[in-house]
């Protein structure tokens, strides 16, 4: 899998920054078919992991992905950065609307099961979780209360659910399409707005290591700079 590309080693110094098994990873891969084979996009939070995974595609040269096996193209030195951002500019105000793109089914966990409902609130509480666990430590962001978690709500939902086999047989149920969420409280939103904004990078919700959660913003740039990036192979 791509865990292989970005997994902590013994090729590095920087130990203990994607451990093998973290619930939390510090970067996601989504598979896309092309007609002469197709395109692995990761998104990675730190420079560190980029580095290693040009690196190690160079040197590995084919990865196994699920059941796929990837050859990388020799004609292709490195894996091509396509966006970068600083974790600080995540932070931006934003207006209390805003629609997401579900772009590849995103599930969400419930205890021991998990959902494709991307309801506000759960994915408030999922994504300070995986930004806790990820990001710089002088960017921290408050877990959310139960008034902060209600405050958000969905105004369209437009899409379907798709139900994923994994290859050890477990069903995954996962969310395609756009939803619209709003917001009462100005600061809450914004913040929840941050959070999708990294989200663009590492994915929304369980399983983004195995192609789940990939989302874009509605009319969203991402500056061209910075430490949070997609990187194509």
């Amino acid at each position: 899998m791509a865990c292989r590309l970005l997994d902590d080693g013994n090729d590095d110094a920087h130990t203990g920054l994607a451990p093998h098994g973290a619930p939390s990873k510090p970067w996601s891969a989504w598979w896309t078919s092309t007609p002469m084979g197709g395109e692995l996009e990761v998104g990675v939070a730190h420079d560190v992991l980029a580095e290693r995974l040009h690196r190690r595609a160079v040197a590995d040269g084919a990865i196994a992905f699920g059941r796929t096996a990837l050859t990388f193209e020799p004609v292709v030195p490195d894996p091509n950065p396509v966006a970068t951002l600083d974790w600080p500019e995540l932070q931006q105000e934003s207006e209390p609307k805003l629609t997401v793109r579900f772009l590849t089914p995103t599930t969400l966990r419930r205890g021991k099961h998990t959902s494709p409902w991307v309801d506000p609130a759960s994915l408030l509480s999922s994504l300070t979780a995986r930004w806790s666990a990820v990001a710089p430590p002088d960017t921290t962001i408050p877990n959310p209360t139960q008034i902060e978690r209600a405050s958000l709500r969905v105004s369209r939902v437009k899409g379907e659910t798709r139900v994923i086999t994994l290859a050890n047989q477990r069903v995954v149920p996962g969310f395609i399409g756009e939803v619209t969420y709003r917001g009462d409280d100005t600061a809450v939103f914004a913040r929840f707005t941050t959070l999708l904004r990294m989200a663009e990078f590492l994915g929304a919700g369980a399983r983004t290591e195995y192609g789940f959660g990939r989302v874009r913003l509605a009319a969203s740039d991402p500056k061209r700079r910075g430490r949070a990036q997609h990187t194509t192979a």
